[in-house]
């Protein structure tokens, strides 16, 4: 473009390029004076993101008017070409100055007074720089300072709450002008949170300024590395060497520097405009020769002594609004390249899964399967799989798999027609998984039966790996390992999911086991030498990895990849790819029959299972599930909660009356009850026995409308699980639905005559109804309510609509009784994903019939839920 001319702009030489634009040096023809030009590349202008991304930056730009932040004259377009027209400002910048050395305490008070004022003026009008650094901080030819480049931020409500969703990443510059999806920062100033990939506030800004201030007094930056992983790993658990300070520094100003480099951010300097009155007292001092003790080693309050992840490569240099004549930076201070999904899509990001060659990653989001190339930034839907689950892909990466109404299918990509493979003999549930061998074995779960094995030819599904009836309730999240073995969860009777066993050669056994209890899942072997493994249900949760030798025998104890992450999928060459964000807090949340979720969030807290209202609608019985079961009760009319039961292995709480509540105890087999009013000990209500035709532990029990029994369903002898009840009389328990096929979930309806459940037909769940008149039900008369999937039924408080779960759907359907039981059609009410909620963990509709509590996920703590890929992975994770 030299030479051309830009409506009345002459471009004169090119001064750098990003991934959102080319920038010259101009003459104003008009004017006659000299200015800055970011042109959009046109391959980019079919690309409404891009557009949309470049606009908001004339828009940023445009409202920051101070004589320290670099202006935008105007936002053009010339014959189809758009471009910003920036100040151009002439002079050097802090990063080459630093060359020579560090400044001297008062070039650097008054270096940092002016950068201070700029970014304070930024925050109060709602914009985030999210890249300061040295290079970005221009030093004019008379002694101005002048901040640069706030292309990487982003403007957020000043009202919001901060950490809030709001305030998450924005998409930036890059080098490689066509990627898309990614967040950039320069690792040596990204603050902890940055560099997680969390939400970014203003205090993001006050992190990299403390490490400008650093910078300028010793030479040296606050925190790097050989790397760029290893110095992201500084910034997020190295202590700082305070004893570089010079020996003058004023205490003010020293006080400043560990305020604003705090790692917990709760814990920093809330405002850039205190840091000015900081900087004032500094300089006060210096005059009158106050020092600081700089010697004195300290650590930030919030560190961790964990690393987030591997990053996936480098990109180039960035692009900045104004801009100054400079060379090249050099590799360490790079950008680096983070990998995100869109919006649209993050809410439904599940199960990732990564071909055996490292090359192509398939995955959950929206309403359907994506595919990533690792070597291609843009992901691209698969065509044919709504409604698809579950996704798999061939060792070579050349065919993807998926689970799909009762059956799991397959595909050639990029675009074959999608052949059946199998029926699935239990519906994969959230527990359960798929996974391709390199023998060409298709090994699965459902998560709520065996492990089953199929040829990735099709045929029929066979039993790999048997329950053991004395032992087992079912299965968990199955991987094929090579030669034929699988790594598998199992979720044992009496207990939960806390360990990884192993089958080989027709023999089973324990690779690992939790010391604690806590839920292990989705464990999958790195042919490296380890077993990486997802942990919640306690303040581990995340993903795991444990060093393993050949046979698979632990060497050593595992230890933490990443916080508040899961799903860990990994090649043959080392690339893990894993979810970050959506498994931190639980927010227990009001939900519109529309889907609208009321704010804010009743409450929060660690792991929330088993909601249910009281007869009364005025309190919520709920399971946090630690290291020990708690039952905990919020009163809603003085929005407090009281801890009422703890225990080992507690599960399913319900209310019996008002005062009373019952609890399934696993680790003896039962059900009892709690007196809320009087305390003291539990009264055992039912205990598993033999005699008894039951061999599993209760689970979904309810009371009856009369105060009368309790129902609930668990396996009997010789046979799936049942429908039982047990009345409060000292009556014997017995059978109330029993038949050849599984009898899961009852609920009686408010007037206690009906009873829904959930069975299986064909190989998938379905919600049925049958009469009920208190005591007995007649399974030979039953209604089918659910065309498709169905589980989890629930009851409107006036008994006309029953509610299910379908895959991803909240479901309806209205029940008449004039002239016998009618059915209206099942209706979506709401998808479930688009909104965090996860129903898993406990629903129940409001006394109210206006909607709905659910627990949501994810929310509370402000993560983004993004899909990362790290290679080498055990390069930077694994203890040394």
């Amino acid at each position: 473009m030299i030479g051309e001319i830009l409506g009345h702009y002459e471009v004169l030489e090119l001064l750098g390029a990003g991934g959102m634009g080319e920038v010259y040096r101009a003459r104003d023809t008009r004017l006659h004076r000299e200015v800055a030009i970011k042109v959009i590349p046109p391959r980019l202008l079919v690309d409404a993101d891009h557009v949309a991304r470049f606009e908001r930056e004339a828009r940023v730009l445009a409202s920051l008017n101070h004589p320290h932040i670099a202006h935008i004259h105007g936002l053009e377009e010339h014959e189809g070409r758009r471009f910003l027209v920036l100040e151009l400002v002439e002079g050097t910048d802090l990063a080459r100055r630093l060359e020579q050395g560090p400044l001297s305490l008062g070039e650097t008070l008054r270096a940092g007074r002016q950068v201070a004022e700029a970014l304070d003026v930024a925050h109060r009008q709602g914009v985030v720089h999210r890249d300061l650094k040295p290079g970005n901080i221009a030093l004019t030819t008379d002694g101005t300072v002048k901040v640069l480049d706030f292309g990487l931020a982003k403007a957020f409500d000043p009202g919001a709450e901060p950490g809030s969703p709001t305030l998450s990443h924005s998409p930036t510059l890059l080098g490689g002008a066509t990627a898309t999806n990614v967040i950039l920062g320069t690792a040596a100033y990204m603050s902890p949170e940055q560099a997680r990939g969390t939400a970014v506030d203003e205090r993001a800004d006050v992190w990299a300024f403390g490490c400008v201030l650093y910078e300028c007094l010793t030479g040296q930056r606050a925190f790097s590395g050989d790397s760029v992983s290893d110095t992201l790993a500084a910034v997020l658990r190295d202590p700082l060497d305070w004893s570089r300070l010079p020996a003058a520094t004023p205490p003010a100003l020293l006080r400043l520097l560990r305020r604003c480099l705090e790692r917990d951010p709760s814990l920093r300097l809330r405002s850039l405009a205190d840091a000015c009155l900081d900087l004032e007292d500094a300089a006060t001092e210096l005059s009158e020769g106050v020092s600081a003790t700089a010697g004195e080693e300290t650590g930030s309050r919030g560190s961790r002594s964990w690393i987030p992840w591997v990053v996936a490569g480098a990109v180039a240099v960035v692009a900045v609004a104004g801009w100054v004549r400079r060379s090249p930076a050099p590799a360490e201070e790079r950008p680096i390249l983070l990998e995100i999904l869109p919006d649209s899509v993050e809410a439904t990001l599940a199960t990732p899964a990564i071909d055996a060659e490292g090359g192509r990653v398939a995955f959950g989001a929206g309403d359907r399967l994506w595919i990533r190339d690792l070597d291609d930034p843009t992901p691209r839907p698969v065509p044919g799989t709504e409604g698809a689950s579950k996704p798999f892909l061939s060792p070579d990466g050349t065919r993807l798999g998926f689970y799909r109404d009762g059956r799991l299918w397959r595909q050639d990509l990029p675009d074959g027609r999608a052949v059946p493979l199998c029926e699935a003999p239990e519906t994969i549930g959230p527990a359960g998984r798929i996974s391709w061998g390199a023998d060409d074995r298709i090994v699965f779960g459902s998560g709520d039966g065996p492990v089953y094995q199929v040829p990735a030819g099709g045929g029929l599904a066979e039993v790999l790996v048997p329950l053991d009836p004395q032992g087992d309730d079912d299965f968990h999240t199955p991987h094929v390992i090579p030669g034929g073995g699988v790594l598998f969860s199992p979720h044992l009777l009496g207990g939960g999911t806390h360990r990884i066993d192993v089958f080989r050669d027709g023999r089973r056994g324990t690779l690992w086991s939790h010391p604690l209890d806590i839920e292990v899942e989705s464990p999958v072997l790195d042919p490296a030498g380890f077993v990486l493994f997802e942990l919640h249900g306690s303040r581990a949760t995340g993903v795991w990895a444990l060093r393993v030798a050949g046979d698979l025998t632990p060497r050593g104890e595992p230890f933490l990849v990443e916080e508040d992450a899961g799903s860990p999928s990994v090649s043959e060459d080392g690339t893990l790819v894993y979810i970050r964000g959506g498994s931190g807090l639980h927010e227990v949340v009001r939900v519109g029959l529309d889907g609208s979720v009321e704010e804010p969030p009743l409450f929060r807290d660690s792991h929330v299972d088993d909601l249910m209202y009281s007869p009364s609608g005025h309190r919520v019985l709920y399971l946090v599930q630690e290291v020990q079961s708690q039952l905990w009760i919020w009163d809603l009319d003085r929005g407090v909660r009281t801890e009422v039961v703890q225990g080992k292995d507690l599960s399913n709480p319900f209310w019996i009356s008002e005062t009373r509540i019952g609890v399934v105890r696993g680790e003896r087999e039962g059900i009892e009850a709690h007196d809320l009013e009087r305390g003291g000990s539990p009264e055992e209500l039912f205990r598993v026995s033999e005699g008894q035709r039951i061999l599993r532990t209760p689970s979904a029990p309810q009371v009856t409308p009369d105060g009368s029994a309790i129902v609930f369903a668990a396996r009997s002898e010789g046979g799936p699980e049942d429908i039982w009840i047990l009345p409060l009389d000292g009556s014997p328990v017995r059978p109330l639905v029993q038949t050849p096929e599984r009898e899961e979930q009852p609920r009686i309806s408010p007037a206690g005559d009906l009873l829904a459940y959930t069975t299986e037909m064909a190989g998938q769940n379905r919600v049925v109804l049958t009469p009920f008149d208190g005591s007995s039900a007649t399974s030979s008369r039953r209604w089918q309510v659910s065309t498709g999937d169905g589980t989890a039924p629930r009851w409107s408080p006036d008994g006309t609509r029953l509610y299910y779960e379908s895959e991803d759907r909240l479901m309806e359907v209205e029940v008449g009784r004039e002239n016998g039981v009618r059915l209206g059609t099942p209706r979506e009410v709401f998808r479930l994903p688009d909104r965090h909620l996860e129903p898993v963990h406990g629903w129940d509709p409001m006394p109210d019939g206006s909607g709905f509590l659910m627990v949501r996920i994810g929310i509370g703590d402000a993560r983004r839920r993004s899909l990362l890929v790290a290679r080498n992975w055990a390069a930077v994770f694994a203890p040394r």
